[in-house]
C-alpha cells in the first residue's frame, strides 16, 4: 500500500508514492449520510449505516493500513474535529479495500 503511486511529482505523471516522498497519511472519519426526503422540512436517515457498523469498518481500515503504511496518523472515530489541509495537485481518490 505504501508504494501505491498516487501523486504527480515528476514529469507531470502520476508516478510517486508516499514512501517516495516520505509523507504521512492522516486517516480521519468523514461522514456522508444517506438520507431520504419525502417531506420538504425533514430528512430521514433511517437507511444510513449505524455508528457501530461504521466504526467497525474504520477500525478494520486502520488495522490494514498499520500493517502496510510507513507514517500513519489517525483520529478518534466520530469525534468533533477541525481539519486544515493543503492539497498537492488536483487529484482526489476514493480507495476501496
Amino acid at each position: 500500500m505504501q508504494n501505491l503511486q498516487l501523486f504527480v511529482w515528476k514529469n507531470d505523471k502520476i508516478n510517486t508514492s508516499l514512501k517516495d516522498i516520505n509523507w504521512e497519511l492522516l486517516l480521519v472519519s468523514n461522514f456522508t449520510l444517506y438520507g431520504k426526503n419525502k417531506k420538504w422540512n425533514k430528512i430521514d436517515f433511517l437507511d444510513s449505516w449505524k455508528f457501530g457498523e461504521s466504526k467497525k469498518i474504520y477500525d478494520m481500515l486502520i488495522e490494514k493500513l498499520e500493517k502496510d503504511w510507513v507514517n500513519l496518523k489517525t483520529w478518534k472515530f466520530g469525534d468533533y474535529m477541525e481539519i486544515e489541509s493543503k492539497n498537492c495537485g488536483p487529484l482526489n481518490y476514493v480507495l476501496a479495500f
